[in-house]
């Protein structure tokens, strides 16, 4: 499986943060909740990222521990409703690190405070 690079970008007026694990299938999004819409691949049905609506005022809210959990926790969800025993531990494994490290991209981008 080839490393997964994210791209983080944040839509200052609208308030919504994107982050795409860089994978490059075509993907729909799903609204999970008013907060996380998760981007799905067309053909693996596997994250390929997410887009969080509400993004400063909800983290202020929550915090980014509480949103990094939450995401991570779907993406859980996605993968093993959708991935094959042998490769669910490592499809899960780089896409939680990839959730790390667009949260610590926007840490130093000083987006957010921790």
């Amino acid at each position: 499986m080839a490393k997964i690079i994210p791209k983080v970008d944040y839509d200052e007026h609208g308030d919504v943060l994107y982050v795409t694990f860089g994978i490059g299938e075509p993907s729909y999004c799903e609204e999970v909740d008013d907060f996380l819409l998760l981007e799905l691949g067309m053909f693996s049905n596997l994250p390929t990222g997410f887009q969080l609506i509400g993004f400063k005022e909800k983290i202020k809210r929550i915090g980014i521990k509480n949103a990094r959990i939450k995401i991570e926790g779907e993406i859980k969800v996605r993968i093993r409703k959708q991935g094959e025993p042998s490769r669910i531990k490592k499809v899960i494994s780089d896409r939680e690190k990839t959730v790390k490290k667009a949260l610590k991209e926007l840490t130093q981008k000083q987006l957010i405070k921790v």
